[in-house]
């Protein structure tokens, strides 16, 4: 090697002064600007215009979802944009409710918004639609990008006051990455459109610590207190980092995407995060706890995506999805979405949007007959002899 740098100098010095000098560039600037810059002024550039003025419309109330102190954004009520339709308390719902029951069998439904529906399901198309019936009330509280610490904080704040016989609750495809995050874009450096803030829980010796967040933090953007908040308490942080030093460089931006690529491929071999999956059973064991003591049963729906429904070599590698479930099961009232949808027979495009996460209308048509059929449920959904009638059949 140093055979060949000597050679280079004597045959091309003007080809070494430029790669010595290409080098030094790389080198400040990875690693001595970023000490020197601001950390706000790296900021403006690591947010998209877009996700900016997002920002200050949100702070504004304006758009599907609006701010909340306590799970950091909330449903807009009574808003109706095409397919997408909320009631007086922000719930997809298909008939009118209220807060006080009328006897009637009441079903709440949170989580993300694989849940919901997403805005190209109609209200009459998303699981609550399907399992609404003339002697059951359902209410659908799912919330774009709500993770399992939000539902907990939701049901906590709101959704505890409509006293339900059942809480319906979604397990996202990946519901550990949220809980590691406050700020949207630090883990998904492209969403545009809710550039959001939120609360998390933290793992403590004690149990989970809730960290709180005010939306009103996001203005104006970017700014000292909210950096140095997501430098503190939010994982994803170094990512911001990484583009700070390698972000403005050819050969440094290489070097961070083989990086990247390969810490994507290790994780196939990798097992659960088991602090942070224990977090997650946490969580769900304090809202099974708190429901409880409201006479309120749980079950959760372990939701795929497409992909992991498809089961290809990654899931042969290491089959997080099943190893989750399997874990849960023993602990809560789980129904395996991915299991029901592969007993259907259904062809994947027959069972997930474009977007290969959100359903379409006949795979939420198969979770809401699951719900009818559950051993656990159909006593509360006055739902067992729909079942019995069908095996008859």
């Amino acid at each position: 090697m140093v055979n060949l740098i000597t050679k280079m100098k004597l045959d091309a010095p003007l080809l070494s002064r430029v790669l010595l000098v290409w080098l030094v560039v790389e080198f400040c600037v990875a690693f001595i600007l970023p000490m020197l810059l601001p950390s706000r002024w790296y900021f403006e550039l690591y947010l998209s215009d877009e996700a900016v003025v997002n920002t200050e419309k949100f702070l504004q109330g304006e758009g599907f979802l609006k701010p909340d102190a306590v799970v950091g954004w909330i449903n807009q009520q009574q808003l109706s944009e095409n397919n997408w339709r909320t009631d007086q308390f922000g719930a997809r719902t298909t008939a009118a409710y209220e807060v006080d029951r009328n006897g009637l069998p009441r079903v709440l439904f949170a989580g993300s918004s694989m849940v919901n529906g997403g805005h190209l399901a109609t209200n009459e198309e998303t699981i609550s639609g399907f399992l609404t019936t003339p002697q059951l009330e359902v209410f659908n509280f799912g919330t774009m990008l709500y993770e399992m610490d939000q539902v907990l904080l939701y049901y906590r704040d709101q959704l505890q006051q409509f006293q339900p016989d059942l809480l319906v609750v979604g397990i996202n495809p990946d519901p550990i990455s949220g809980l590691k995050n406050l700020y949207i874009p630090l883990r998904r450096p492209k969403e545009i459109y809710m550039p959001y803030l939120k609360p998390r829980f933290k793992a403590k010796v004690n149990g989970p610590q809730l960290l709180s967040v005010d939306p009103q933090w996001l203005s104006p953007l970017p700014n000292d207190q909210l950096l140095a908040l997501l430098h503190q308490h939010d994982d994803y942080y170094g990512g911001f980092q990484r583009f700070q030093r390698h972000h403005f460089t050819p050969l440094s931006r290489s070097v961070d995407y083989l990086q990247r690529q390969y810490a994507r491929l290790a994780k196939l071999w990798q097992e659960n995060d088991s602090k942070e999956e224990r977090l997650l059973e946490q969580l769900m064991e304090m809202l099974v706890k708190e429901a409880s003591s409201k006479g309120t049963r749980v079950v959760f729906l372990a939701m795929p995506d497409a992909s992991q429904y498809k089961g290809g070599w990654k899931q042969r590698l290491h089959d997080g999805y099943a190893e989750r479930v399997e874990r849960l099961n023993a602990k809560f009232s789980v129904i395996d979405v991915r299991q029901l949808f592969r007993d259907s027979g259904l062809h994947q495009r027959a069972l997930f949007q474009a977007d290969r996460v959100h359903y379409q209308a006949a795979a939420n048509q198969l979770i809401a007959d699951a719900l009818r059929q559950s051993e656990m449920t159909c006593r509360i959904l006055h739902s067992c002899h729909i079942s019995v009638a069908r095996d008859k059949n």
